[in-house]
C-alpha cells in the first residue's frame, strides 16, 4: 500500500502517548517510507525503549533501520519473495543500493539501465523496469526511481554478498559523471569535480567502507574524477 501522510503518522504517535519532534519524525517517516505497518511496529518500540520519547528513539536507532527485528523480517520476507517470484528483478533491486539517495535524490531510468549491464536486450531491460515498477518496494515517479533507506539498506547487504558489488559501483560512478559533464552538477551536492592527469582514470571512492572500488577507463568528454562523499564535507 501507498505510504500514510507524515500528518498521520504524527496522529497516531500522538495517540499513542509518544512525545513528537517535528525533525526526528519527518526524518523516520521518509526514511520508512510512511509505510502503515512500519508505524505500528515502530510506535511500541519508542513506547517501551525510549518511554515515548520519538527524539531520542530515533538519535538512538536511526544508524540501525532493522534494528526491530519484527520490522527486519518483514523487509526481508518481501526481498525474500520477490526473489523467488522474479529473481531477475530481485537482482536490479539489490544493484539499485549503490546510489546513495540522501544525495542524489532521483536516479533517472537512464542510471537504472546502466546497472544492466549484463543485458543487451533493450527490450529486456525495459521488462525488468516494469517489473519493478510494479513493486511498493520502490517509489517511481516520472523523474525516475527513489529507495527508501530501509530499502536501500537491505538491498546494499545483499548486494554486498554478490559478485556484483565492484561493477555496480562502475556504472553508478559513469553514469554520474555523465551528469557531471552535462554540467548536472547542482543536483549532486555532495560530489567534488576534479580534472583529471592524461590517464584519464575515473576513480570512483566508496567513503562509507573506506576503499576504491573501481578504476575505469572513460572517454575525452568524461575526464572526471568524481568523489562521493556520503558524510558532511
Amino acid at each position: 500500500m501507498e505510504g500514510l501522510k507524515q500528518e498521520v503518522w504524527q496522529q497516531y504517535f500522538e495517540t499513542c502517548h509518544i512525545n513528537i519532534d517535528s525533525d526526528a519524525l519527518s526524518k523516520m517517516h521518509q526514511a520508512y517510507g510512511g509505510n502503515a505497518e512500519v508505524m505500528y511496529i515502530l510506535s511500541g518500540d519508542i513506547v517501551t525503549t525510549s518511554r515515548g520519547d520519538l527524539k531520542y528513539f530515533w538519535k538512538k536507532n536511526c544508524d540501525y533501520l532493522l534494528i526491530n527485528s519484527t520490522l527486519e523480517n518483514l523487509v526481508q520476507y518481501q526481498f525474500d519473495k520477490l526473489q523467488r517470484d522474479n529473481p531477475q528483478v530481485y537482482k536490479l533491486l539489490c544493484r539499485l543500493g549503490c546510489y546513495r539517495y540522501q544525495y542524489v535524490p532521483i536516479i533517472p531510468e537512464e542510471g537504472i539501465f546502466y546497472l544492466l549491464w549484463d543485458e543487451q536486450n533493450e527490450r529486456d531491460k525495459l521488462k525488468l523496469l516494469r517489473g519493478l515498477k510494479n513493486r511498493a518496494l520502490v517509489k517511481f515517479s516520472e523523474e525516475g526511481c527513489y529507495l527508501y533507506e530501509v530499502i536501500r539498506e537491505e538491498a546494499i547487504q545483499r548486494l554486498k554478498l554478490t559478485n556484483d558489488w565492484k561493477q555496480c559501483h562502475t556504472e553508478a560512478g559513469i553514469f554520474l559523471s555523465t551528469l557531471i559533464s552535462n554540467s548536472c552538477q547542482t543536483i549532486i551536492p555532495k560530489i567534488t569535480c576534479i580534472k583529471v592527469n592524461d590517464t584519464q582514470e575515473q576513480t570512483y571512492l566508496n567513503i562509507e567502507n573506506a576503499e576504491i572500488a573501481v578504476k575505469q577507463g572513460l572517454s575525452k568528454q568524461e575526464t572526471i574524477a568524481l568523489e562521493v562523499i556520503y558524510h558532511v564535507m
